[in-house]
Protein backbone atom coordinates (compact mmCIF):
# COMPACT_ATOMS: atom_id res chain seq x y z
CA UNK A 1 0.00 0.00 0.00
CA UNK A 2 1.83 3.11 -1.31
CA UNK A 3 1.87 6.30 0.97
CA UNK A 4 -1.30 8.38 -0.56
CA UNK A 5 -3.38 5.56 -0.17
CA UNK A 6 -2.98 5.50 3.55
CA UNK A 7 -3.36 9.11 3.18
CA UNK A 8 -7.01 8.51 1.46
CA UNK A 9 -8.06 6.22 3.64
CA UNK A 10 -7.01 8.16 6.34
CA UNK A 11 -9.46 11.30 4.86
CA UNK A 12 -12.05 9.32 3.89
CA UNK A 13 -11.96 8.00 7.95
CA UNK A 14 -12.26 11.59 9.07
CA UNK A 15 -15.28 12.22 6.40
CA UNK A 16 -17.06 9.44 7.44
CA UNK A 17 -16.41 10.25 11.45
CA UNK A 18 -17.84 14.02 10.32
CA UNK A 19 -14.13 15.27 11.01
CA UNK A 20 -14.02 17.54 7.46
CA UNK A 21 -17.79 19.21 8.42
CA UNK A 22 -15.94 22.24 9.25
CA UNK A 23 -14.46 22.64 5.71
CA UNK A 24 -17.32 22.57 3.40
CA UNK A 25 -15.41 22.60 0.20
CA UNK A 26 -13.84 19.56 1.21
CA UNK A 27 -16.87 17.74 2.64
CA UNK A 28 -18.40 19.06 -0.59
CA UNK A 29 -15.53 17.96 -2.87
CA UNK A 30 -15.42 14.17 -0.75
CA UNK A 31 -18.56 13.10 -1.52
CA UNK A 32 -18.44 14.09 -4.74
CA UNK A 33 -15.25 12.24 -5.70
CA UNK A 34 -16.83 9.00 -4.33
CA UNK A 35 -19.93 9.72 -6.51
CA UNK A 36 -18.29 9.37 -9.57
CA UNK A 37 -15.32 6.75 -8.49
CA UNK A 38 -16.03 3.24 -8.23
CA UNK A 39 -12.97 2.01 -6.86
CA UNK A 40 -13.17 5.13 -3.91
CA UNK A 41 -16.98 4.04 -2.65
CA UNK A 42 -15.19 0.14 -2.55
CA UNK A 43 -12.80 1.94 -0.35
CA UNK A 44 -15.40 4.01 1.59
CA UNK A 45 -17.35 0.74 2.09
CA UNK A 46 -14.20 -1.33 3.34
CA UNK A 47 -13.86 1.72 5.81
CA UNK A 48 -17.20 1.36 7.19
CA UNK A 49 -16.49 -2.16 8.04
CA UNK A 50 -13.43 -0.94 9.73
CA UNK A 51 -15.13 0.96 11.77
CA UNK A 52 -17.68 -0.76 12.72
CA UNK A 53 -15.39 -3.74 13.35
CA UNK A 54 -13.62 -1.64 15.96
CA UNK A 55 -17.05 -0.43 17.94
CA UNK A 56 -18.15 -3.51 18.56
CA UNK A 57 -14.67 -4.48 19.69
CA UNK A 58 -14.92 -1.48 22.10
CA UNK A 59 -11.27 -0.48 21.18
CA UNK A 60 -11.94 3.29 19.62
CA UNK A 61 -10.98 5.69 21.97
CA UNK A 62 -13.83 8.19 23.25
CA UNK A 63 -13.75 10.88 21.15
CA UNK A 64 -13.98 8.87 17.94
CA UNK A 65 -16.80 6.44 19.55
CA UNK A 66 -18.59 9.49 20.30
CA UNK A 67 -17.99 10.65 17.03
CA UNK A 68 -19.40 7.32 15.87
CA UNK A 69 -22.25 7.23 17.60
CA UNK A 70 -23.82 10.72 17.34
CA UNK A 71 -22.42 11.11 13.35
CA UNK A 72 -21.74 7.76 11.72
CA UNK A 73 -24.44 5.88 12.73
CA UNK A 74 -26.69 8.43 11.78
CA UNK A 75 -27.70 7.11 8.18
CA UNK A 76 -29.98 4.53 8.32
CA UNK A 77 -27.91 2.14 6.45
CA UNK A 78 -25.23 1.98 8.68
CA UNK A 79 -27.48 0.88 11.21
CA UNK A 80 -28.87 -1.93 9.69
CA UNK A 81 -25.07 -3.06 8.93
CA UNK A 82 -24.44 -2.29 12.60
CA UNK A 83 -27.53 -4.53 13.50
CA UNK A 84 -26.20 -7.48 11.59
CA UNK A 85 -22.80 -7.68 12.52
CA UNK A 86 -23.81 -7.91 15.95
CA UNK A 87 -26.74 -10.57 14.71
CA UNK A 88 -23.70 -12.85 12.99
CA UNK A 89 -21.08 -12.19 15.95
CA UNK A 90 -23.90 -13.37 18.57
CA UNK A 91 -24.81 -16.45 15.77
CA UNK A 92 -21.11 -17.40 15.49
CA UNK A 93 -20.25 -17.37 18.91
CA UNK A 94 -23.23 -19.37 20.06
CA UNK A 95 -22.25 -22.30 17.18
CA UNK A 96 -19.41 -24.48 16.76
CA UNK A 97 -17.63 -23.34 13.76
CA UNK A 98 -17.39 -27.30 12.61
CA UNK A 99 -21.08 -26.68 12.19
CA UNK A 100 -20.49 -24.17 9.52
CA UNK A 101 -18.77 -24.47 6.17
CA UNK A 102 -14.93 -25.15 6.61
CA UNK A 103 -13.33 -21.59 7.21
CA UNK A 104 -10.11 -20.55 5.26
CA UNK A 105 -7.52 -18.81 7.38
CA UNK A 106 -6.94 -15.50 6.78
CA UNK A 107 -3.37 -15.52 5.34
CA UNK A 108 -5.00 -18.74 2.73
CA UNK A 109 -4.71 -17.82 -0.77
CA UNK A 110 -8.01 -18.35 -1.48
CA UNK A 111 -9.16 -15.99 0.92
CA UNK A 112 -6.25 -13.36 -0.94
CA UNK A 113 -7.57 -14.20 -3.86
CA UNK A 114 -11.58 -13.83 -3.34
CA UNK A 115 -11.20 -10.35 -2.01
CA UNK A 116 -8.59 -8.67 -4.60
CA UNK A 117 -7.45 -4.82 -3.85
CA UNK A 118 -6.05 -6.34 -0.26
CA UNK A 119 -2.29 -6.03 0.23
CA UNK A 120 -0.77 -7.67 2.93
CA UNK A 121 -0.04 -4.45 5.22
CA UNK A 122 -4.19 -3.80 5.08
CA UNK A 123 -6.07 -4.85 7.87
CA UNK A 124 -9.33 -7.28 6.96
CA UNK A 125 -12.37 -5.51 8.58
CA UNK A 126 -14.09 -8.29 11.08
CA UNK A 127 -17.63 -8.01 9.10
CA UNK A 128 -16.34 -7.97 5.70
CA UNK A 129 -13.81 -11.31 6.87
CA UNK A 130 -16.38 -13.00 8.89
CA UNK A 131 -18.28 -13.37 5.95
CA UNK A 132 -15.94 -14.32 3.60
CA UNK A 133 -14.85 -17.08 6.03
CA UNK A 134 -17.60 -18.79 6.87
CA UNK A 135 -19.32 -19.00 3.31
CA UNK A 136 -22.87 -18.71 2.53
CA UNK A 137 -24.37 -21.65 4.92
CA UNK A 138 -23.20 -18.94 7.85
CA UNK A 139 -24.79 -16.05 5.33
CA UNK A 140 -28.43 -18.08 4.98
CA UNK A 141 -28.24 -18.66 8.22
CA UNK A 142 -27.61 -14.77 9.01
CA UNK A 143 -30.22 -13.87 6.88
CA UNK A 144 -32.81 -15.97 7.87
CA UNK A 145 -32.22 -15.09 11.69
CA UNK A 146 -32.04 -11.03 10.67
CA UNK A 147 -35.56 -11.33 8.12
CA UNK A 148 -37.21 -12.78 10.80
CA UNK A 149 -35.99 -10.58 13.65
CA UNK A 150 -36.49 -7.56 11.29
CA UNK A 151 -40.74 -9.21 10.82
CA UNK A 152 -41.27 -9.28 14.37
CA UNK A 153 -39.28 -6.00 15.15
CA UNK A 154 -41.83 -4.04 12.87
CA UNK A 155 -44.61 -5.93 14.24
CA UNK A 156 -43.71 -4.56 17.83
CA UNK A 157 -43.35 -0.99 16.09
CA UNK A 158 -46.65 -1.04 14.57
CA UNK A 159 -48.55 -2.56 17.81
CA UNK A 160 -46.50 0.64 19.59
CA UNK A 161 -47.56 2.81 16.93
CA UNK A 162 -51.27 1.62 16.75
CA UNK A 163 -50.76 2.19 20.96
CA UNK A 164 -49.34 5.57 20.97
CA UNK A 165 -52.08 6.81 18.27
CA UNK A 166 -54.93 5.62 20.93
CA UNK A 167 -53.63 7.66 23.79
CA UNK A 168 -53.00 10.45 21.37
CA UNK A 169 -56.63 10.25 20.61
CA UNK A 170 -57.91 10.41 24.10
CA UNK A 171 -55.59 12.56 24.96
CA UNK A 172 -56.79 14.72 22.33
CA UNK A 173 -60.76 14.34 23.94
CA UNK A 174 -59.34 15.07 27.40
CA UNK A 175 -57.89 18.11 26.14
CA UNK A 176 -60.80 18.95 24.23
CA UNK A 177 -63.16 18.62 27.29
CA UNK A 178 -60.51 20.90 29.46
CA UNK A 179 -60.37 23.83 27.21
CA UNK A 180 -64.14 23.77 26.66
CA UNK A 181 -64.50 23.84 30.46
CA UNK A 182 -62.09 26.40 31.01
CA UNK A 183 -62.95 28.71 28.02
CA UNK A 184 -64.37 31.93 29.45
CA UNK A 185 -68.01 33.11 28.90
CA UNK A 186 -66.74 36.57 28.05
CA UNK A 187 -65.67 38.17 24.94
CA UNK A 188 -64.08 40.96 23.69
CA UNK A 189 -65.23 43.08 20.30
CA UNK A 190 -62.89 45.94 19.52
CA UNK A 191 -64.39 48.42 16.78
CA UNK A 192 -62.13 51.49 15.61
CA UNK A 193 -63.20 52.03 11.84
CA UNK A 194 -66.27 53.50 11.27
CA UNK A 195 -68.14 53.90 7.86
CA UNK A 196 -70.41 56.23 6.24
CA UNK A 197 -73.93 53.97 5.81
CA UNK A 198 -73.56 52.13 2.87
CA UNK A 199 -73.24 48.50 1.69
CA UNK A 200 -71.12 46.37 3.96
CA UNK A 201 -68.21 44.55 2.58
CA UNK A 202 -68.54 41.21 4.95
CA UNK A 203 -64.80 40.16 4.23
CA UNK A 204 -63.65 43.52 5.23
CA UNK A 205 -65.25 43.92 9.29
CA UNK A 206 -64.24 42.80 12.24
CA UNK A 207 -65.21 38.82 12.88
CA UNK A 208 -66.87 37.99 16.43
CA UNK A 209 -67.24 34.37 16.87
CA UNK A 210 -70.08 33.58 19.72
CA UNK A 211 -69.51 30.08 21.66
CA UNK A 212 -71.76 28.07 23.46
CA UNK A 213 -70.34 28.80 26.71
CA UNK A 214 -70.46 32.95 25.65
CA UNK A 215 -72.72 35.12 28.06
CA UNK A 216 -71.45 38.59 27.40
CA UNK A 217 -69.51 40.44 24.56
CA UNK A 218 -67.02 42.92 25.74
CA UNK A 219 -67.10 45.83 23.27
CA UNK A 220 -64.76 48.76 22.75
CA UNK A 221 -65.71 51.22 20.14
CA UNK A 222 -63.04 54.29 19.26
CA UNK A 223 -64.62 57.73 19.20
CA UNK A 224 -62.93 61.12 17.56
CA UNK A 225 -65.22 63.93 19.45
CA UNK A 226 -63.83 62.94 23.97
CA UNK A 227 -65.19 66.57 24.44
CA UNK A 228 -68.71 65.48 23.79
CA UNK A 229 -70.29 64.36 26.50
CA UNK A 230 -73.00 61.42 25.63
CA UNK A 231 -73.33 59.45 22.77
CA UNK A 232 -76.13 57.52 21.75
CA UNK A 233 -75.36 53.94 20.90
CA UNK A 234 -77.77 51.69 18.85
CA UNK A 235 -77.25 48.04 17.68
CA UNK A 236 -78.81 46.86 14.45
CA UNK A 237 -79.29 43.93 12.60
CA UNK A 238 -78.11 44.18 8.61
CA UNK A 239 -81.53 43.04 8.12
CA UNK A 240 -83.09 46.30 8.75
CA UNK A 241 -85.79 46.52 11.52
CA UNK A 242 -85.64 48.31 15.19
CA UNK A 243 -82.45 48.89 17.08
CA UNK A 244 -81.81 45.38 18.95
CA UNK A 245 -80.45 47.59 22.00
CA UNK A 246 -79.32 50.82 22.68
CA UNK A 247 -77.78 52.79 25.34
CA UNK A 248 -76.32 56.38 25.49
CA UNK A 249 -72.70 56.46 26.87
CA UNK A 250 -70.44 58.98 27.75
CA UNK A 251 -66.79 57.72 25.99
CA UNK A 252 -63.60 57.27 28.77
CA UNK A 253 -60.71 59.24 28.07
CA UNK A 254 -56.99 57.69 28.66
CA UNK A 255 -54.28 60.24 29.29
CA UNK A 256 -52.88 60.16 26.10
CA UNK A 257 -55.99 61.72 24.50
CA UNK A 258 -58.15 58.51 23.08
CA UNK A 259 -61.41 58.16 23.72
CA UNK A 260 -63.22 55.01 23.86
CA UNK A 261 -66.81 53.86 24.35
CA UNK A 262 -66.77 50.74 26.59
CA UNK A 263 -70.51 48.30 27.14
CA UNK A 264 -71.10 44.67 27.40
CA UNK A 265 -73.84 43.30 25.06
CA UNK A 266 -75.86 39.90 25.86
CA UNK A 267 -74.43 37.33 23.71
CA UNK A 268 -78.06 36.02 23.33
CA UNK A 269 -79.14 38.97 21.23
CA UNK A 270 -76.74 38.03 18.73
CA UNK A 271 -76.69 35.44 16.31
CA UNK A 272 -75.03 34.31 12.66
CA UNK A 273 -75.16 37.22 10.57
CA UNK A 274 -73.70 41.06 10.06
CA UNK A 275 -74.31 44.07 12.05
CA UNK A 276 -73.70 47.38 13.04
CA UNK A 277 -73.83 50.23 15.60
CA UNK A 278 -74.45 53.29 15.05
CA UNK A 279 -73.19 55.94 17.46
CA UNK A 280 -74.26 59.03 17.25
CA UNK A 281 -73.04 62.15 19.10
CA UNK A 282 -76.46 64.07 21.36
CA UNK A 283 -75.11 67.63 20.44
CA UNK A 284 -76.13 69.68 18.22
CA UNK A 285 -74.47 68.84 14.64
CA UNK A 286 -73.03 65.59 15.86
CA UNK A 287 -72.02 63.01 13.68
CA UNK A 288 -73.74 59.59 13.13
CA UNK A 289 -71.22 56.06 12.05
CA UNK A 290 -71.95 52.70 11.89
CA UNK A 291 -68.79 50.60 13.01
CA UNK A 292 -69.79 46.69 11.24
CA UNK A 293 -69.28 43.17 12.41
CA UNK A 294 -69.84 39.76 11.65
CA UNK A 295 -71.18 37.39 14.36
CA UNK A 296 -71.04 33.67 13.89
CA UNK A 297 -72.53 30.90 16.42
CA UNK A 298 -69.91 28.66 17.07
CA UNK A 299 -71.62 24.77 17.29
Amino acid sequence: MTEGNNRDREVIREYLLGHLNQDEAAETSMSDDILADDKLAEMVESIEDEIIDEYLEGTLNPETRNSVEGYFLQPAERQEKLRFARVLERHLAARPISQLAKPAMVGDERLKDARPGRSNGERVPWLSSRIWVYGPVAAMVVFGLVGAGYLSLLQRKLTAVEDDLRQERLHSVRLTNQLSQLQLPIVTLSLVSARPRSAVVRDEIPHLEIRPSTERVMVEVAVEHPQTSTYEVRLESNEGGAPIWMAKLSPIVSADGDARLVFDLSAKLLRSGVYSLRVSELAKNGTVKYYDFDAEEAK
